[in-house]
């Protein structure tokens, strides 16, 4: 009698392809978050004067006497389906507080979630004239160069840099990206590790234990 038997070799869920993947991103990413929780583990405190003649160090920050310029952001943009398209993250030039000179060169720039900042850009952004606009301008204009500290992680790579847009222009060419809020985690840098390692030595085993059985069938 015949029975059905599920194909491991395409389309399970399980498969060694899906399985590789999970294990390359898993020790990147792990490895990536453990080694930076190590070699941060308090955050470097400095004004944003001294971030700005030279690039920091350290990958946690915090970064005090800085001042948003709002007007030269970029953003990222949500475009869901009937509904008005809406900004969820914001790419704001820190510069120290007090410049006189707005669009000229920086080298932090903030990414951040804040709804205070995310709630006046698309106010802007919903300017249908530009009388409307410039009225905005005066309105709020405290908000759009306001000064604050601010802390968080600087981001690796250079996934995010196609989001800047125009913004890149103002930016040094040795800028950082800081994600605001966002902190060494290395318990769960460590889990994401283990996890990934896990998974290398079940593929190893399984590649041995298939070619022993390939022997032992010829």
């Amino acid at each position: 009698m015949r029975t059905f038997r599920p194909n491991r070799e395409r389309g399970h869920i399980f498969s060694p392809f899906k399985l590789f993947v999970v294990m390359v991103c898993a020790i990147w990413f792990g490895g990536q978050g453990t080694y930076t929780a190590l070699k941060n583990r308090q955050p470097l405190t400095l004004t944003c004067a001294e971030a700005s003649r030279s690039r920091p160090t350290a990958q946690w920050l915090v970064i005090k006497d800085c001042q948003i310029e709002v007007l030269d952001s970029a953003m990222l943009v949500e475009k869901p389906k009937d509904k008005p398209e809406k900004v969820t993250t914001a790419y704001l030039p820190l510069r120290p507080a007090g410049s006189s000179h707005p669009g000229t060169e920086c080298r932090v720039v903030l990414a951040t979630e804040d709804p205070a900042i995310l709630g006046l850009i698309n106010e802007l952004r919903g300017a249908t004239t530009h009388a409307e606009l410039e009225f905005l301008k005066i309105k709020h204009a405290q908000a759009l160069q306001r000064r604050r500290d601010v802390s968080g992680l600087v981001k690796t790579g250079s996934y995010e840099n196609y989001r800047l847009g125009a913004l890149q222009r103002f930016l040094s060419r040795d800028y950082i990206i800081l994600a605001e809020g966002e902190r060494p985690q290395l318990g769960l840098s460590m889990g994401i590790l283990s996890v990934g390692l896990i998974l290398l030595v079940y593929l190893v085993c399984r590649c041995f234990m298939g070619n022993g059985a390939t022997e032992a069938e010829s």
